[in-house]
C-alpha cells in the first residue's frame, strides 16, 4: 500500500478460521492486481510478534482458496510464504508492527 489512496488493496472476507489461523477473502474489484479473485491469508504469533502471509492471491473460486495448503509458519522471517519456486525457495512472511499514534 502506498501513500496514494488509489494504491490501497481491499479484501472482503468470506471466512475466518481462528483455530487454523486462516482468512479467505475476495479481492476487491478495484484492486490493481487479480480483482474479484480469491485470497488465502495465514497468520502466526512467532517470538511475540504477529506475522501474516498472503498464501494465495489469485484463486478462481473461494473453494480453490480454501483447499490450498497453508503457509509454513515454522520460521516466518526466513520464509514459508507462497508456493516454492523451482529451487524450493519461498518468501518471508510480513511482520505486523503496531502503530501507536501520537496524542497531542
Amino acid at each position: 500500500m502506498g501513500s496514494d489512496p488509489s494504491s490501497d488493496l481491499i479484501f472482503d472476507y468470506c471466512s475466518v478460521d481462528n483455530p487454523e489461523k486462516v482468512i479467505i477473502a475476495q479481492n476487491d474489484p478495484n484492486n490493481e492486481y487479480y480483482p474479484n479473485l480469491f485470497s488465502q491469508f495465514n497468520w502466526v504469533d512467532y517470538e511475540d510478534n504477529y506475522w501474516y502471509c498472503q498464501q494465495v492471491y489469485n484463486a478462481e473460486t473461494e473453494e480453490e482458496a480454501v483447499s490450498h495448503p497453508p503457509a509454513d509458519p515454522s520460521n516466518p522471517p526466513a520464509g514459508g510464504c507462497g508456493d516454492p519456486d523451482s529451487s524450493g525457495e519461498t518468501f518471508p512472511w510480513s511482520e505486523l508492527i503496531p502503530h501507536k499514534p501520537e496524542l497531542n
